[in-house]
C-alpha cells in the first residue's frame, strides 16, 4: 500500500482507496487487463483408434470448439475457467486459473476408455518452464511408445489367430 494524491483536492490517500476520504471524490481504477489475461493451450489425444473421434470442448458449460486427434487450439482467458471436454459419454473437467499459461492434454485410457485431462501450469520462472516442457515432452513420448507396443501385440495377435485357424 502507498500515498497518492486525490486529483481533485491534492490531499494524500491510499492507493487502495475507491474514494478520496477528504473531498469523497470517486477514484477510477485503471486496470490493465494485458495483467491478468492468461491462456490455455488444449492439445488433443495422441492414441490411435479405428475411429477417431473428436473430442468436444466446453467453456464454463458452453460449448466453445471441437478438438481432433493431435490438433491443438490455444484460448485466452480473463478469470478462473472450467473447461470440460466431451466424447460420447466421456467426460473430464479441468479448473483453470485466469492469470496463468496452462497447458492441457488430453487422453484416453486404452484399457478402460476415460477420458482424461493432465494439466502442466506454466509459470514466470524459467527453470521451472523447462521442468514442466520436459515432463510434457517426457509423458507425450511415453504415450507413443506406448501406443507402438499395444499395434505389436495386436499384429502378433492377429498373427497367431490366422495360423491357430
Amino acid at each position: 500500500m502507498s500515498l497518492i494524491k486525490c486529483p481533485e483536492c491534492n490531499k494524500e490517500i491510499s492507493d487502495t482507496s475507491t474514494q478520496c476520504i477528504h473531498c469523497g471524490y470517486v477514484l477510477k481504477k485503471e486496470t490493465n487487463k494485458t495483467e491478468s489475461i492468461g491462456k490455455v493451450i488444449i492439445h488433443g489425444y495422441t492414441e490411435m483408434f479405428a475411429v477417431n473421434p473428436t473430442v468436444k470442448v466446453y467453456k464454463n458449460n458452453q460449448y466453445i470448439a471441437e478438438i481432433p486427434r493431435g490438433e491443438t487450439i490455444e484460448l485466452p482467458i480473463e478469470e478462473d475457467t472450467t473447461f470440460t471436454f466431451k466424447c460420447s459419454i466421456r467426460k473430464a473437467e479441468v479448473r483453470v486459473a485466469g492469470n496463468t499459461t496452462t497447458e492441457i492434454m488430453l487422453s484416453f485410457n486404452r484399457g478402460t476408455g476415460v477420458l482424461k485431462a493432465i494439466t502442466n501450469i506454466q509459470t514466470d520462472n524459467a527453470q521451472l518452464n523447462n521442468i514442466n516442457k520436459e515432463a510434457y515432452n517426457q509423458s507425450i513420448e511415453k504415450q507413443k511408445n506406448s501406443n507402438l507396443i499395444w499395434l505389436i501385440i495386436g499384429i502378433i495377435c492377429l498373427i497367431v489367430g490366422i495360423l491357430i485357424l
